[in-house]
């Protein structure tokens, strides 16, 4: 996933002021160039929603149906290209 086009589409579904954390963890499977830009988790709206991206997986905690549909909407316009 790219970040910088998913965050980018994030604001256009009109999802502002994201927290945004590089995550640490280290996982044996990838080189070092995957490992410097691999977990990173996006909190919008002090944790109403919680977006964690892995280099193999996107994990999305969010209890609000249309704030759910509008972070699904973003990161199927970042893969929209890959189909």
């Amino acid at each position: 996933i790219d970040i910088d086009k998913f965050l980018i589409n994030l604001s256009k579904s009109g999802l502002f002021g994201l927290d945004i954390k590089y995550l640490n963890e280290y996982d044996n499977d990838l080189n070092d160039n995957e490992q410097s830009n691999r977990t990173i988790e996006i909190n919008y709206n002090q944790g109403i929603a919680k977006i964690i991206i892995r280099s193999k997986q996107t994990d999305i905690e969010c209890n609000d149906p249309l704030l759910m549909t509008k972070i699904r909407d973003a990161l199927l316009m970042d893969n929209i290209g890959t189909l």
